[in-house]
C-alpha cells in the first residue's frame, strides 16, 4: 500500500494515568500521515477482566480539538487481554482507512477510560508507527 515508504515511529511519554477522562496529547504533524500500528508499554501489569477494565484510545482531534474519530482502541475486558509489564500492547487499529490518516496541522491524542478499579498505567509510554502521506507515494 506505500511502495518504498520507510514506516517512521514517535514515542510519547503518558506517565501515570490514574483516573477515568485522563488524556494526554500524542503528536502534531506538518505533513499528511497514516498511522500504521499504535502500542501502549506499561511499567505494571494490568489483569484482563470484564468489570474492571481501561479502555485506551487514539483520537484524531482535528485542528482545533474537537475531533472525536477514533483512530486506535483496545480494552483490557477478557477478550481485549489484559496488560503485561514492559511488554508492547497493540492497539486495534480503526478499520476504516481514512480514520488512520492524520493531516497536516491535526492532532492526535490518547484518552484513558477506566471503569471499575485497578486499571491505571503506570509510568506508561505510547508508540506510534506511521508513514508520510495516504498512501499514494509522496
Amino acid at each position: 500500500m506505500f511502495g518504498h515508504q520507510t514506516a517512521q515511529r514517535v514515542s510519547a511519554y503518558l506517565g501515570a494515568l490514574t483516573s477515568d477522562g485522563a488524556e494526554r496529547l500524542v503528536l502534531t504533524t506538518s505533513r499528511p500521515l497514516t498511522i500504521t500500528k499504535a502500542y501502549l508499554l506499561n511499567e505494571g501489569a494490568i489483569t484482563a477482566n470484564d468489570t474492571n477494565y481501561l479502555t485506551g484510545s487514539l483520537i484524531n482531534r482535528g485542528t482545533n480539538g474537537s475531533g472525536t474519530t477514533v483512530v486506535a482502541q483496545r480494552s483490557t475486558t477478557v477478550a481485549g487481554g489484559g496488560v503485561s509489564a514492559k511488554v508492547p500492547w497493540e492497539l486495534t487499529l480503526s478499520s476504516g482507512a481514512a480514520n488512520l490518516v492524520l493531516d497536516a496541522g491535526e492532532v492526535l491524542s490518547y484518552a484513558h477510560a477506566e471503569s471499575g478499579t485497578g486499571q491505571d498505567l503506570t509510568d506508561a509510554q505510547l508508540v506510534v508507527e506511521y508513514v508520510l502521506g495516504t498512501g499514494a507515494a509522496q
